[in-house]
């Protein structure tokens, strides 16, 4: 029997419901300054590990940014189509193996850190699902469900 990559996909996002999450946001950075000279708030907020961001910078949207969007692999060999590790992302959805998701809206919580919210559907089954997307170490896309990662780092396709 093969096992799917999407299995462990489906079980984790499955659990995004039994999360709970602080509805208090975290306390607004009193001593930014606002000087024309000073770093702006949005880069302070974008050097911050993603749980200790300010959730009153974050902004909601419907669709995907586009340093988010492209063709992303676990290596150059497995960007070509059908290949496990393949995602490709697009404005509003995200394509897998064996799953698809039509994204319904998107929280950029920096320009390197989006939660996105979809309606996913493969292999006979429909879900909600929450997965994060973070860019790391330049040009690698990092996917968590729930706090959990999915695996490596993904790189982009060229």
């Amino acid at each position: 029997m093969k096992i799917n990559f999407i299995a462990p996909l489906v079980l984790t996002l499955g659990l995004i419901g039994c999360s709970s999450e602080s509805s208090a946001p975290a306390k607004a950075n009193e001593s930014a300054q606002t000087t024309p000279a000073a770093a702006s708030v949005d880069q302070t907020v974008a050097d911050k590990p993603a749980d200790k961001q300010d959730n009153a910078t974050s902004t909601d949207s419907k669709s995907i940014p586009a340093a988010f969007q492209g063709t992303w692999a676990s290596t150059p060999k497995d960007c070509a189509p059908g290949m496990e590790s393949r995602l490709a992302i697009t404005a509003n959805e995200l394509q897998f193996l064996e799953s698809y998701a039509d994204i319904t809206s998107v929280k950029v919580i920096s320009p390197t850190h989006i939660q996105t919210f979809g309606k996913f559907e493969g292999e006979g089954e429909q879900w909600e699902g929450k997965p994060e997307f973070q860019l790391v170490a330049g040009n690698k896309l990092s996917m968590t469900v729930d706090g959990a990662s999915t695996g490596e780092p993904r790189i982009k396709c060229p």
